[in-house]
């Protein structure tokens, strides 16, 4: 336990400013490059805004701040959703310059002779927002409710140490997400080079053939999904109901976002979501798993290419035939029917030998994530809270 006398109760009014962001003028959308990132709740998506915000799918310059009507806020604000669906995901991101948000979005700027800023983004990561909700119809938090929450923080010193540790927890995971991302890479790109633009090993003594009008290596063939793979739904009876706070890796049509108590499967094999906002994306799955409704899942059958082989070949979303316009899906006998290139058994064989190795270190270090997202998340309120003291922390942190 942290010394209490030193902790003091408050309101989160009296430790930072709330406000809400501006409206995103049409005329101003669109660019790729300016002065100040102009975020939309869409951004927290983005590959590398997981816990801050480095990029952006729009900019402004400050020769616009006249039709914006507004500020941006400083580096080290805390952002999150304020209206509508997005503030039920509670998601947090810490600004790293000077950004203008949208007027979906609200931003915590700490007071800075009570509370830094990284401590504020890590006291955010505790709080509730979804729960301060005033809406009817539609969602939404004010910033006169918010600065009633009743918070209890340390002096600056500690403060700054407690961010630290869990902010190591943070570059840790941020470390190894980009490692995942080069291997993966690394991986399609030498699918593209052997089996797009065919530059495999020897392919200079093999001949081109026309196979049902696509000119292919000679010797190989154009085969269907659903005779390369076990193509299958998952389990429709299954939703997000059923996770568990632990136990065995669970796939929705949003990914890898859950556990289960028990696994379906145990092997490695490709979960597709088959309907919704993220139709078409596809996650390589190893170890003992499940997918749940609104999934597809399938692996190489005995013969033919391997399962990485199909995961980097329809890694595209754009590879998945959709329906629907409101609710785009998959059906599964679309799925089956999608044509994809069969190489020769040798060639399959190599690029398994030299691809296999790659994605089977990018899931470790996934799986290495998990589990270090586990342990900040349960050090994170214990800490925030001066339940934990900041010498066990850090020694909790040496042995993760």
């Amino acid at each position: 336990m942290n010394n209490s006398k030193t902790w003091v109760s408050l309101q989160l009014g009296e430790v930072c400013k709330l406000r809400g962001g501006v409206a995103f003028k049409p005329a101003l959308q669109g660019r790729n490059q300016g002065e100040f990132p102009f975020i939309k709740v869409s951004d927290f998506n983005l590959s590398g805004n997981e816990v801050s915000i480095n990029g952006a799918n729009n900019w402004v310059d400050a020769a616009d701040s006249s039709i914006i009507q507004g500020q941006p806020f400083p580096a080290g604000a805390t952002v999150f959703a304020k209206i509508g669906e997005a503030l039920k995901h509670n998601r947090k991101r810490f600004l790293t310059r000077p950004t203008y948000i949208d007027n979906n979005l609200m931003a915590a700027v700490a007071k800075l002779d009570v509370m830094l800023p990284e401590f504020l983004f890590q006291l955010f990561r505790t709080i509730d927002i979804a729960a301060s909700d005033v809406g009817t119809a539609v969602p939404y938090v004010k910033a006169s409710t918010l600065e009633k929450i009743a918070v209890v923080i340390p002096p600056i010193e500690i403060q700054r140490r407690i961010a630290s540790i869990l902010g190591a927890y943070d570059d840790l995971i941020e470390v190894n997400r980009r490692r995942i991302a080069v291997l993966e890479e690394m991986a399609r790109r030498l699918f593209e080079e052997w089996f797009v633009h065919f530059r495999f090993p020897g392919h200079q003594t093999v001949g081109i053939e026309d196979i049902s009008s696509d000119l292919l290596p000679a010797g190989w063939e154009l085969e269907t999904l659903g005779t390369l793979a076990d193509i299958q739904w998952g389990d429709t009876s299954t939703t997000k109901k059923s996770y568990t706070p632990n136990g065995y890796r669970a796939y929705s049509a949003s990914g890898p976002d859950g556990f289960m108590p028990k696994f379906d499967y145990d092997r490695l094999g490709i979960v597709l979501s088959a309907i919704g906002a993220q139709c078409g994306k596809t996650w390589l799955a190893r170890g003992q798993w499940s997918c749940i409704k609104n999934t597809m899942r399938f692996w190489a059958r005995a013969s033919g290419v391997g399962t990485e082989y199909l995961y980097l070949a329809l890694s595209d979303p754009k590879r998945w035939p959709k329906r629907g316009a409101a609710q785009p899906f998959i059906s599964l006998g679309d799925a089956r029917k999608i044509k994809i290139i069969q190489p020769d058994k040798n060639t399959s064989t190599r690029f398994e030998v030299y691809v296999a190795p790659m994605l089977e270190l990018a899931d470790t270090l996934s799986l290495q994530n998990d589990s270090l997202v586990v342990s900040r998340d349960l050090l994170l309120p214990r800490l925030i809270s001066g339940q934990l003291s900041v010498a066990q922390a850090a020694r909790e942190l040496e042995a993760a």
